[in-house]
């Protein structure tokens, strides 16, 4: 899938230590969490749940969870 000179090269980087690549959906989750994330509005639970194809308790877990509050944070660090 990546073609024998990346192979290669990848060989060479890692040098015989064990690499480990996340599950595609583990990193498409994250990404859409942290979307939904900014998108929130404060009162658009529902279109948010709508939109991913979850349910709104997922969305209200999403927006609560502790990255949110990071992001809050770092939010705050700049202005």
């Amino acid at each position: 899938m990546i073609g024998v000179d990346a192979l290669i090269k990848l060989c060479q980087y890692s040098m015989g230590s064990e690499i480990y690549f996340p599950m595609a959906e583990t990193i498409l989750r994250k990404t859409r969490n942290r979307m939904m994330i900014q998108e929130y509005t404060g009162y658009n639970i529902k279109e948010l749940s709508k939109k991913y194809g979850l349910t709104i308790k997922q969305v209200q877990n999403i927006i609560k969870s502790p990255a949110r509050d990071l992001d809050i944070s770092d939010a705050n660090k700049m202005g």
